[in-house]
């Protein structure tokens, strides 16, 4: 069960995904925006999938009413998922 709270005018989210909280913007001033996006949010841990799927990310952004997509998304995300996967790739060597 989440929780939804608000920084300035934008909506945030809070859950629990094996018993760590995290918090999302949910990148929206809308609180409908922010209730969907808990929901998602909810229904993939229901389901097990992870938190960093490419999936997730890509109906979160889906959301937004800017359309510039989750932060995941930008060059400096990019670079971070390929140091993860260099250290992944030296991990099955």
């Amino acid at each position: 069960m989440g929780m939804l709270y608000k920084r300035g005018a934008v909506w945030w989210i809070k859950y629990y995904r094996n018993g760590r909280g995290m918090r999302e913007s949910s990148l929206s001033t809308k609180e409908r925006d922010a209730r969907r996006l808990l929901k998602l949010r909810e229904g993939d841990i229901e389901h097990g999938l992870p938190g960093w799927s490419p999936s997730v990310n890509a109906r979160s952004s889906a959301l937004t009413s800017s359309g510039t997509g989750s932060p995941e998304f930008t060059s400096r995300g990019i670079v971070a998922c390929r140091g993860i996967i260099r250290g992944l790739l030296h991990f099955f060597d």
